[in-house]
């Protein structure tokens, strides 16, 4: 069986600890399942929203590193 640690990983960006749950949700961009969270940002302008959006670990850090906006194709939006 898979021990709690193994569930448990330190987020770069918050550098809070996260506790990763088997989730349906798939990422808004590349559409991956692993490590995806509900994030409040806009993605047309790589703001913080009152909407969330599920976005990965790897594209939620792309977006911080960007400001998102050049990141995002229309037909992503």
């Amino acid at each position: 069986g898979k021990t709690l640690d193994s569930l448990i990983t330190l987020d770069p960006i918050t550098k809070k600890f996260t506790q990763s749950e088997p989730s349906e949700k798939t990422c808004y961009i590349c559409f991956n399942n692993k490590y995806v969270d509900d994030h409040h940002i806009d993605c047309q302008y790589g703001k913080i929203s009152d909407k969330t959006v599920p976005l990965c670990r790897r594209c939620h850090s792309t977006i911080h590193m960007y400001n998102g906006i050049h990141m995002f194709d229309d037909d992503l939006l």
